[in-house]
């Protein structure tokens, strides 16, 4: 990938997983990077020092964590990489209805965070008073659940793809988002393994052995079809900065992700 110098990439939910794994890339690729966490803290703290990323305490959700985060966008974002969220797995019908409500801790906290990022800043000093969050034509990409069926299992990404265009059009954030040409992308990989997927890659790869036998096991675990988090964060970068990349539906030749891109025409 080619260098990123001089652009800010903000990953929220970067202290873990995919996301870490997107902070560690970006400040590579010579990025100036702030990544968000809610509970990893030392992890955090590690990160940060190793790769010279700064690190804020973030609750994807939360209104007034929402708005105290906003004070630490000095300039304005390039990328802003949406990580962070709650465990979901398998489709929705065969989840408890306390689980299906944490879903919408993805949906509600997105918009808070679109919200605040396409107002106008409240600035420290005159120097940028006034001034937007995010740079003109500025990429905002969220990545679904990395538990779920990837590809077999739609659901999030279409859910969170109609969620954002038919509520930001209510709370009438559409215009904003348009006048500022903010591109947005909506990522689904399918089986990574990462610490928070790992319990269920366990009991799928159970299951395999159970019905299937230890040879139809090997031959998923050798498929490639369950990625490192280095992989997914590569990919999901590589499409975060150049999303015509994206077709209109899937990644045609790479079955490992499903994405979207969101168009407010």
């Amino acid at each position: 990938m080619e260098s990123l110098e001089g652009k800010l990439v903000v990953v929220a939910g970067g202290s873990s997983g995919i996301g870490l794994s997107l902070v560690e890339l970006a400040r590579s690729l010579d990025a100036d990077v702030i990544f968000t966490y809610r509970n990893h803290e030392n992890e955090a703290k590690e990160l940060s020092k190793k790769t010279g990323a700064k690190a804020v305490k973030f609750e994807l959700g939360n209104q007034d964590s929402t708005k105290h985060l906003m004070n630490y966008f000095e300039r304005p974002i390039d990328y802003f990489i949406s990580s962070a969220g709650t465990e979901h797995s398998g489709a929705l019908k065969k989840q408890e209805w306390d689980k299906i409500d944490q879903v919408t801790v993805k949906l509600n906290g997105n918009l808070y965070l679109m919200q605040g990022l396409v107002s106008q800043r409240k600035g420290k000093t005159k120097d940028n008073e006034g001034t937007p969050y995010l740079s003109p034509g500025a990429q905002y990409t969220i990545i679904g659940s990395a538990t779920s069926e990837g590809f077999k299992d739609l659901i999030p990404y279409v859910a969170v793809n109609a969620g954002l265009k038919a509520i930001s059009k209510v709370a009438g954030l559409d215009e904003d988002i348009k006048k500022q040409e903010i591109g947005f992308l909506v990522v689904e990989p399918a089986f990574v393994r990462t610490p928070l997927a790992e319990r269920g890659l366990k009991v799928l790869e159970y299951g395999i052995a159970r019905n299937h036998g230890e040879e139809m096991l090997k031959e998923f675990k050798e498929s490639g079809l369950v990625m490192t988090p280095e992989y997914a964060a590569q990919q999901i970068l590589m499409m975060t900065v150049n999303p015509s990349i994206v077709g209109s539906r899937t990644i045609p030749e790479n079955l490992d992700f499903s994405a979207a891109v969101i168009k407010y025409a």
